[in-house]
């Protein structure tokens, strides 16, 4: 479900869309509606987004991949994301390159990245 409300599957193993991660079929028109929502977002002054996550199916979508560029290339822009540990894309080693924060999620460290998550979002700007 979107953040505003809306029903849209990104993948599934029923679909009979041609893009596939694994076992599951990429719902890229849904990835791309949801992209040109973020897009607007970002152009009509949000500043603040999370992300979960960008991975091989996120980056079917060419207007995902635009957003992406387009939120990392500011300092004005907060991005907290969970990215793939796989480098698939070069656009993924550019966005890990530019993180202020990139923390590994293990199942060991889980409650130490939690909360120095937190904190972070506590010090982000309103909006």
């Amino acid at each position: 479900m979107t953040t505003w409300g809306e029903r849209l599957p990104l993948a599934s193993v029923h679909s009979p869309s041609p893009f596939r991660v694994g076992k599951y079929s990429v719902e890229v028109e849904n990835l791309e509606t949801v992209s040109l929502y973020l897009i607007d977002l970002l152009n009509n002054g949000q500043r603040n987004f999370l992300i979960d996550e960008i991975g091989k199916m996120e980056f079917f979508s060419r207007t995902f991949r635009f957003f992406l560029e387009k939120a990392f290339s500011t300092t004005e822009v907060n991005v907290l994301a969970t990215i793939s540990r796989t480098d698939f894309h070069p656009l993924l080693r550019s966005l890990k390159g530019k993180a202020t924060y990139l923390m590994e999620l293990t199942r060991s460290n889980f409650p130490r990245v939690l909360e120095e998550i937190t904190n972070l979002l506590k010090n982000l700007p309103s909006e």
